[in-house]
């Protein structure tokens, strides 16, 4: 508020002071060159400052001085925003561009700006500018920290600012990738560790975290995936796949897109076994005929092990065949032919 100003004079003299400046303490000049410090100014442009000499009535020009600005305003910011270039742009992961945008009320000098503890580049002018920083492995997760340091073109300083403005949201760091705490599969068969074709088999999971829709595949397929934050699951109708155990496959990433490492089985040994052959069966003793025996015996092979049905007028209380020769006892019949019994 007290600015020093510098002027020559060829003579000595008395100093006069025009417009809005003066200086008490500086009454004279001598002839060369004089400093003088002006009196205390108020915050404002000052154009019609003059000086002029008078030495024994011979008075100079009036020296018009420069025009100039005192400026003893605290700068202040008046708008501070955060985002990250992550497809969720409150969110950051490693190698993630996190951008501070500021706008402050007058011009200031470059910032000094600091992200994640980290300091930034700093790039713009006048009363704009951006600052970048890239997420470090060696960063700490949680909500993303700024700082930021600023001065006026005078070299007033603005009070240190760490927080955006008004509704303006952060940034959460989340550097780690997310897990599958439980990873279960089963069939819609009556025997839920078997499926034949047709048959529905089901991958359920829960991860670790919050999860974007995982890619699930089952039996080498893609299968149909609901859910939501933790809680997943895929399903998938078997076909013509390949027989044997179901294989699968869980790809994930959470929120930020920290990709987890692919799943490829359970987490409880849970499997289902896929068989799309029927079994075959042939005829080795059937029942003589004709008989007196109305509980008589008849033996059958059967290529693979399961459950027996009967069909026609015959029955019996064996209900399970082995993957050999299967020999049952019918249950009493009436006198006559029967010609309609199936196995």
């Amino acid at each position: 508020t007290t600015p020093s100003y510098i002027f020559f004079s060829t003579l000595p003299g008395t100093i006069s002071y025009g417009g809005d400046c003066r200086d008490n303490n500086t009454p004279t000049a001598v002839a060369g060159n004089n400093a003088i410090t002006f009196n205390a100014l108020a915050d404002g442009p000052y154009s019609n400052c003059k000086i002029s000499v008078d030495n024994n009535s011979n008075t100079s020009d009036n020296l018009s001085v420069s025009s100039f600005t005192i400026d003893i305003t605290t700068p202040t910011l008046s708008s501070v925003t955060i985002a990250s270039n992550n497809s969720v742009s409150t969110l950051a992961k490693t190698g993630d561009n996190i951008t501070l945008s500021i706008t402050s009320a007058e011009a200031i000098q470059t910032p000094s700006v600091s992200i994640a503890g980290q300091t930034a580049t700093v790039t713009g002018s006048g009363a704009s500018w951006i600052a970048y920083y890239d997420m470090q492995s060696s960063d700490s997760e949680g909500t993303v920290s700024l700082n930021i340091g600023f001065s006026d073109l005078a070299g007033n300083a603005g009070d240190n600012i760490t927080s955006t403005t008004g509704n303006a949201t952060s940034v959460l760091f989340d550097k780690t990738p997310p897990t599958l705490d439980n990873v279960t599969i089963a069939s819609s068969n009556s025997v839920s560790t078997l499926a034949k074709t047709g048959d529905n088999v089901t991958l359920s999971i829960t991860s670790s975290e919050v999860i974007q829709t995982p890619t699930i595949m089952i039996a080498g397929q893609n299968a149909t995936e609901t859910g939501s934050g933790t809680s997943w699951s895929g399903a998938y109708t078997m076909a013509s796949n390949s027989e044997g155990s179901v294989s699968l496959r869980v790809d994930f990433s959470d929120l930020a897109g920290n990709a987890g490492t692919r799943v490829t089985s359970t987490t409880n040994s849970s499997a289902v076994q896929f068989d799309r052959t029927s079994p075959t069966l042939e005829e080795i003793t059937p029942v003589p005929t004709p008989t007196s025996d109305n509980t008589s015996n008849y033996t059958f092979s059967s290529s693979e092990a399961g459950t027996i049905a009967y069909g026609g007028s015959c029955s019996s209380t064996t209900t399970s065949a082995t993957a050999a020769n299967n020999t049952i006892t019918f249950n009493a019949m009436a006198d006559g032919t029967h010609d309609n019994c199936t196995i």
